[in-house]
């Protein structure tokens, strides 16, 4: 179905008149977006692959377009390149939308694990005070 509005303009939705139709493959990259320029390590993505995982399981997800390795691929490509999301919603052959709201649960999911601004800054003025006294 074409929608209403003009062809350049989309709502601001994230999605592309007739995206989900036989128009999709238009606005499509021709290829898988480039992997092997991101650099990071196996750790990394295998640490972030097991929370999405962990968080699929806890919320009974039955099903997702990208599985949880390529969910963190997306994730840390946005977050380490600053890809935008239709450029990496066309590298992995999803919508801007599902894009936008992988980098948001996984972002979420990250930032309940990172430790409180209190607790960070009480470490890092305990660690200065340790050096200082190594120093002296």
């Amino acid at each position: 179905m074409e929608s209403p509005l003009r062809r350049e303009a989309h709502g601001g939705f994230g999605e592309r008149p007739g995206e989900t139709g036989r128009e999709q493959s238009r606005y499509r990259a021709p290829g898988p977006l480039d992997r092997a320029a991101l650099p990071l390590s196996s750790r990394t993505l295998a640490f972030v692959s097991g929370l999405i995982r962990r968080h699929r399981t806890s919320i009974r997800s039955c099903w997702r377009k990208l599985n949880p390795g390529q969910q963190a691929l997306l994730v840390l490509a946005c977050l380490r390149k600053g890809e935008t999301f239709a450029d990496l919603a066309a590298g992995f052959a999803v919508g801007v939308t599902t894009a936008w709201r992988y980098v948001n649960e996984t972002t979420e999911l990250l930032a309940a694990r990172a430790p409180k601004l209190r607790t960070a800054v009480r470490l890092a003025t305990s660690k200065t005070a340790a050096r200082r006294k190594r120093m002296a």
